[in-house]
């Protein structure tokens, strides 16, 4: 008898020592989970939950919980808020929107120096300019709380931006946190979301399915934006290791961004605060928005990208078009005719643009682009593996 009494208070004392283990362990996962090696390259969007994995919806703040994982919510306010013009910062009369910032002296002087890497981030090429705290009443309180996080939007007076040190110190995070103190969501919260990337439910923890709901947002007129630094990653919350979240059409699109706003976050700013002067970002060449969609993406089988999205079949030499080898051939009434297919995944708006680019090659030159009928040799054009 001694000796089953012995062993249950021995059984029970490893229960209690693993059980502290838990509790006291800096990283719960899911049995079973493995961080797959793409999810350790990590999205801005990755270190934040990471910081705040042991929040969930608990209260972080007196009375704030957590929505999407890093966006406060006053527990006794609405938490879709925001989404109207009313939580805006206000634009002063030389056109720039002013926001005023309060740094916490608990930070080193590098965390500071971090901090404001964060916010020229946000500064260049838009209206927004983060100035210090003298006298106005509404400022952001930039404080090393516990995790990542940011209410959304204007909310007057005092508001707190949580910066835990050192686990939210990297540029990408806090031009992250300071972008959802501008009001704006995650990416992938679009109200058109599912027309541009699938949710693998599945992959999910359970507990943080809440944070992949919808909101009715404005778009502004621009395009979805894959690598957005307010976009999940391809992992966000996953307890298996398997992607949560897939581009439709191209598998391989990464998701989220790490350090730096997207040409498109640019854009958002200076279109929500109405800039009236358009930023040299605004200016930004075709190559740049090129390379910047191709960065996120591995080249297809068989094939290599060089020179930024030219492509190159392995089974092809890359010296193996001297001459006018590899000329569309001219046609006896003096014109170069190219056949074309566009994708029936295209809809009418991209098939207009992608049809207007073939007339400004068109107008004044000897090239005509016409549908494709019975021709061997034709453009087949596909929303695939980036501009190439």
């Amino acid at each position: 008898m001694e000796q089953i009494i012995l062993l249950c208070v021995l059984s029970t004392c490893l229960s209690a020592v693993h059980a502290q283990k838990f509790l006291l362990s800096p990283k719960w996962v899911p049995l079973g989970y493995t961080e797959p090696e793409r999810h350790k390259e990590g999205t801005a969007m990755d270190k934040i939950i990471k910081a705040n994995e042991f929040h969930a919806s608990r209260i972080i703040d007196g009375t704030t919980t957590l929505r999407e994982g890093d966006i406060a919510v006053s527990t006794g306010r609405r938490s879709k808020i925001c989404f109207a013009r009313s939580c805006l910062w206000s634009k002063s009369v030389d056109g720039h929107v002013y926001i005023a910032y309060n740094i916490s002296p608990d930070y080193t002087e590098a965390e500071v120096k971090q901090i404001k890497k964060g916010m020229e981030n946000i500064e260049d090429g838009t209206c927004v300019r983060f100035v210090p705290q003298t006298h106005q009443r509404d400022y952001v309180d930039i404080q090393p709380k516990s995790g990542c996080w940011s209410y959304l939007g204007a909310r007057g007076g005092r508001q707190t931006l949580s910066l835990q040190n050192p686990d939210c110190m990297q540029v990408g995070v806090i031009s992250h946190e300071f972008m959802h103190a501008l009001g704006f969501v995650h990416e992938q919260s679009r109200f058109d979301r599912d027309n541009y990337v699938t949710v693998m439910w599945p992959n999910i923890w359970r507990d943080r399915v809440r944070n992949f709901e919808k909101f009715k947002t404005d778009s502004l007129d621009l395009p979805y934006d894959y690598g957005s630094i307010m976009h999940f990653g391809m992992y966000a919350y996953s307890m298996d290791g398997q992607p949560t979240l897939i581009a439709k059409n191209n598998r391989n699109m990464k998701l989220g961004q790490a350090t730096s706003l997207s040409h498109i976050d640019k854009l958002k700013i200076n279109r929500l605060y109405q800039c009236d002067e358009l930023s040299d970002y605004e200016d930004e060449t075709a190559m740049d928005q090129i390379l910047e969609v191709n960065s996120r993406l591995r080249a297809p089988r068989g094939v290599s990208i060089r020179d930024g999205d030219i492509a190159f079949s392995y089974l092809r030499s890359a010296v193996n078009c001297p001459g006018n080898a590899c000329l569309w051939p001219k046609s006896v009434d003096g014109f170069v005719y190219v056949p074309y297919i566009v994708s029936p995944l295209y809809d009418d708006m991209d098939r207009i643009t992608i049809e207007t680019g073939m007339q400004d090659i068109a107008s004044g030159t000897c090239i005509k682009f016409v549908p494709r009928t019975h021709e061997a040799n034709f453009l087949d054009i596909q929303p695939r593996y980036g501009c190439e």
